[in-house]
Order: C-alpha cells, then sequence, then structure tokens
C-alpha cells in the first residue's frame, strides 16, 4: 500500500470532498449563527460489542481516534513507511481521543464526534482489546477499511461489531485442555544406523543403533551415531550405547540444503554461528529472545525451525520437539519481520535445528544450536509459547490470552503483571507468557486471531510447568478461520 503520509493526504482530500468542501484537518472551530463547525458536524457513532461465544459484554469502554492526529499509530512512528502496521501499544496507550464512551448492558454503544478519520478500540480489564478501522487481512492502515460513514439515514457511521475474548473458562477434561484444542503428538522421529560410520568409530551396527560396549561418555556413542548417548557410562558389565530417543533433534553428519545457520540477539549482534559445525552452544540473552537466520541453496519452500525442550539424558525432561513452519525464499529464510525468524526462548535447555520436514531425522537439516545447560529446566515455573501457520502471504497474527484465577489478564496491550507477562511478536510467534507466581492459577489460556486473509490457519500452543512433582511438556493444536475467531485452549495449574 501506498506510505502513510500518502494515505494522510488522501484521508483529507476525501473528507473534504465528502462533507461538502469543509476541511477536517484539525479541531479548530468556526461560528456561525451561533452554533460551531464543530457541533454541527457531529454525527452519531454506533456498534456493539459481543464476546467469543456470541454473548453481548457490558462495560467495555470505547474510544475513538483520530487518525490525522495519531500519526504515532504506525509501528516506529514512521509515517513516511510502506508497511503503516497499527501499533496496539500506542492506541492503548493514548488518551488522544475524538469521543469515549461504555457499552451498555446488550454491548451497544452510541457516541457522538466529528466524522474525522478514525481508528476506534474497544477495551475491558477482564478482555481482550478488540481494533477497528485496518484492513484486517493484513494488520495495515487502509483507506478502505478506515471506518468511513453512512448516508442512509443522513450521515451516520457504524462499527461493525467487535469480537472479544474474556476470562470466562472453558470447559475442559482431566488435562486441562478444551475440546478447541486437542492435545498434538509430533510424527515419530525416524533412526537409523549408518553401517560405514558407526564402523568406522569401531562399532556394529544393530536395528537402529551403533552398538560400542563399554562406553564412557555421550562422546563415544556420538562418534558412531549423531545423536547417541551411553547408557550406565563407566560400568563395564552395563554400559552400552542407545540410539537417540523420539523429539531428540540431532545433528547430521553433514548439512544438506543449509549452507549457513546463524543466531543473533535483536539488535543484530551474532550470539553464534552454526554453519560449519554440527553442534554449536549458546547462551541465552537477557531478554531470552534470539534471531535465526538460515542460507538455503535449494528451491523455494515451506521449511521448519524444529525446537526441542530436555533431552534423552535428562531424567526429569525427556526430549520434546515441536515445529514452526516458514518459508525459505531467494536462499533465506522469510518472514514477516525479515530475512530472519524470531524465537523467545523459555530459559532453559533448548536445542534449535533448521529442516526441510516436520519430522526429526528426515528431509535436509542443518546443524545444531543448543541453549543452556544440559537438563536445565525451563526458568519460569508455568510457560507458553504459541506458534503458528504464518499463511501464504505471512500476515497472520494471532494473539496470546492468559488470566489468572480472579480473571486478571495479560495481553497485547496489557503485557505485564507482577503474576506473569507477555512476550508479544508477530506472526508466526512465538509468543510467549511466563509466570512464577503459580498460585495464580489456574491459568485460563485463550488464542484470538487479529489479522490474517480468511482460510484455516493451524496453530500450536506448548504448555510446560509443573504439576504434582512432574515437568509436563505438552502441545495443543488449533484452527481459526478468520480475523476475530478464538481458539479456547484450556485452564492449566501448576505448582
Amino acid at each position: 500500500m501506498a506510505n502513510l503520509s500518502s494515505l494522510l493526504g488522501t484521508l483529507g482530500l476525501a473528507l473534504t470532498g465528502t462533507l461538502g468542501g469543509t476541511a477536517l484537518l484539525g479541531c479548530n472551530t468556526v461560528k456561525d449563527a451561533g452554533r460551531s463547525a464543530t457541533e454541527a458536524l457531529e454525527t452519531d457513532i454506533t456498534g456493539r460489542v459481543q464476546d467469543e461465544r456470541g454473548e453481548p459484554v457490558a462495560g467495555m469502554s470505547v474510544r475513538l481516534y483520530g487518525l490525522l492526529d495519531n500519526t504515532e499509530f504506525v509501528e516506529g512512528h514512521d509515517v513516511r513507511s510502506g508497511r503503516a502496521y497499527i501499533d496496539r501499544e500506542a492506541v492503548l496507550a493514548s488518551g488522544n481521543t475524538l469521543a469515549t464512551g461504555e457499552t451498555d448492558v446488550d454491548g451497544s454503544f452510541k457516541l457522538s464526534a466529528i466524522p474525522n478519520a478514525f481508528l476506534a478500540v474497544v477495551a475491558k480489564e477482564d478482555c481482550s482489546p478488540a481494533f477497528a478501522g485496518f484492513d484486517e487481512a493484513t494488520g495495515v492502515l487502509s483507506v478502505d477499511t478506515l471506518i468511513s460513514p453512512n448516508f442512509s439515514g443522513g450521515l451516520n457511521f457504524e462499527i461493525p461489531a467487535f469480537k472479544v475474548t474474556c476470562a470466562t473458562p472453558p470447559e475442559v477434561n482431566e488435562q486441562g485442555n478444551a475440546d478447541d484444542a486437542p492435545a498434538f503428538e509430533p510424527p515419530p522421529s525416524v533412526v537409523s544406523c549408518d553401517a560405514a560410520s558407526c564402523q568406522a568409530a569401531g562399532g556394529t551396527c544393530s536395528g537402529e543403533t551403533c552398538v560400542k560396549p563399554g562406553c564412557t561418555s555421550d562422546a563415544d556413542c556420538q562418534a558412531g551415531q549423531p545423536g547417541a548417548f551411553c547408557e550406565n557410562p563407566g560400568d563395564v558389565a552395563r554400559a552400552a550405547c542407545h540410539a537417540p530417543l523420539p523429539g531428540e533433534i540431532c545433528p547430521p553428519a553433514a548439512p544438506q540444503g543449509w549452507t549457513g545457520f546463524r543466531v543473533t540477539d535483536i539488535s543484530g549482534t551474532l550470539i553464534v554461528d552454526a554453519s560449519a559445525e554440527g553442534k554449536a552452544v549458546a547462551t541465552v540473552p537477557a531478554d531470552g529472545v534470539v534471531r535465526i537466520y538460515g542460507d538455503y541453496g535449494g528451491a523455494d519452500k515451506p521449511v521448519f525451525v524444529q525446537v526441542q525442550s530436555g533431552g534423552a539424558t535428562c531424567a526429569n525432561s525427556p526430549p520434546r520437539t515441536d515445529f514452526i513452519a516458514v518459508k525459505a525464499q531467494g536462499g533465506a529464510l522469510l518472514t514477516d519481520k525479515g530475512g530472519f525468524v524470531e524465537l523467545a526462548l523459555h530459559g532453559g535447555y533448548q536445542r534449535v535445528q533448521l529442516s526441510t520436514s516436520d519430522t526429526l531425522g528426515v528431509g535436509e537439516r542443518s546443524y545444531v544450536v543448543e541453549f543452556g545447560a544440559p537438563c536445565a529446566p525451563p526458568a519460569h515455573a508455568f510457560t507458553a509459547i504459541l506458534t503458528w501457520d504464518s499463511g501464504p502471504e505471512g500476515s497472520v497474527d494471532l494473539d496470546l490470552n492468559v488470566w489468572n484465577s480472579r480473571k486478571k489478564g495479560v495481553c497485547v496491550g496489557h503485557q505485564q503483571e507482577a503474576w506473569g507477562r507477555l512476550k508479544h511478536s508477530k506472526g508466526p510467534g512465538p509468543e510467549v507468557f511466563e509466570s512464577d507466581d503459580v498460585a495464580q492459577g489456574p491459568f485460563t489460556v485463550k488464542v484470538q486471531s487479529f489479522c490474517g486473509p480468511t482460510g484455516a490457519i493451524q496453530g500450536k500452543l506448548r504448555v510446560i510447568r509443573t504439576l504434582r512433582g512432574q515437568l509436563l511438556d505438552e502441545s495443543f493444536v488449533f484452527t481459526v478461520e478468520q480475523p476475530g475467531d478464538v481458539a479456547e485452549i484450556g485452564v492449566f495449574a501448576a505448582e
């Protein structure tokens, strides 16, 4: 779309023509027969707010904003940007409104204001905010989608129904998840023993395992089979190599397709380069957010960032890997943010690999980056990680919403509470919720689609927590069809 400077100019001309040549680029009033131009041009703005179950939501605050007076509503405050994404944090923080009000018992509102070009937002403590006046398919400001007047029955504005998601807990099963979000189990790993590599390391293949009796360390086994580990090391009678477990990311003998694999912090400072070594060890930055860069020599195609927690030798945390679907285009990873994937780490032990398959051990795979000390638990008592399919145009944006047992919420626009915080990111995520105050639970978790084209978009929520002395690492999948749709994930307790 055109840059925002052009957008503002176009809006000025459109509004001037719409209202009989009267320019509405400010709030100056001109007295005419004792009545101001402002009063003469005010009109009714109406709308309605409902939750994901179609129920009206009373007590929602309603705010209308003049876009011409709030150019900071563009992310980065760059009015010359050609990618005019609405900055929801800036909108929610702004008091520079044209009009305000509140929904009544049937979720309806009626306000009066000058019909300047504007955005609208509704908000309430126990519900997510909702916005109107942007392009729901792309998430950007658009002349065509800004709230515009309807001349039937006089000059008036009707805002399409807002859909919000609120703290009302969903019905859940014994595991805590709702029907909207069934449990997910990744495809089983494909594990094999390469006879030549195994023999060169002094072992022999037995089924999927490179057998080397008397191993003293994992390194002894991994020399013959990537990802293998030594059971009972140092015990002459019992020590033996074991093939990698399902869910374990393993470095290949040599990468195929991938010629580069680098990790930086969000400022672009290199943390580690795993382009040329089988397993590179990296330090988690203070904010827990990294950027993954990959150079791919094959044709443009969907690829996957594999993210593992736990490990084969971790007594209380067996390996589990999920997959973030992205695109390889023009020889590099590509997301809506640029030529990288932004990844929020949970602060414990994790492994990351690039692959052309969502099954471990299959496809063209990069080397591996390892974060954190081996078998270190997540840094927080309760962690929820949201990822999703970014869609064919990369414009899908989902929002994670979490409430405590007192219906206090953490969401986009209110990302920090004493009991938990949200790390928000545009598609394909991840968005991460972290809490150390599990006494505030159980936590109600829902996901809402903010923008994107109509069509089935699959998301995944990974919940890592301790319950009854056991570390649980579970994933749940869900589907949303269009902007505004809500998936009720579940209600999860932790200790």
